[in-house]
């Protein structure tokens, strides 16, 4: 597969538990090229996709972020992938 995109629902509520962390952890077999994750993946969750190296594509926070400017991760919102060519 070449990519991921959606709001994956790993952890959007609190800390990456172990179950959610090994979730996490299996996406690497896949050899995603771009992993874009919504609000409601997790905060935590994009994190440690960040910290195991994935090809997280940020979101600009130009329309909104749950995430705080001086946080690792910016979480794209929908309008980041209408508004730009992110997938392509």
């Amino acid at each position: 597969m070449y990519g991921v995109y959606g709001g994956l629902h790993i952890a959007p509520f609190g800390p990456l538990k172990p179950p959610q962390e090994a979730v996490v952890i299996g996406m690497g077999k896949y050899g995603f090229k771009k992993v874009a994750a919504n609000h409601c993946t997790g905060i935590p969750a994009v994190k440690k996709m960040i910290e195991l190296g994935y090809p997280v594509v940020k979101g600009t926070g130009r329309f909104g972020s749950k995430s705080r400017p001086h946080d690792a991760v910016r979480i794209l919102s929908r309008f980041d992938i209408l508004k730009s060519n992110i997938i392509a």
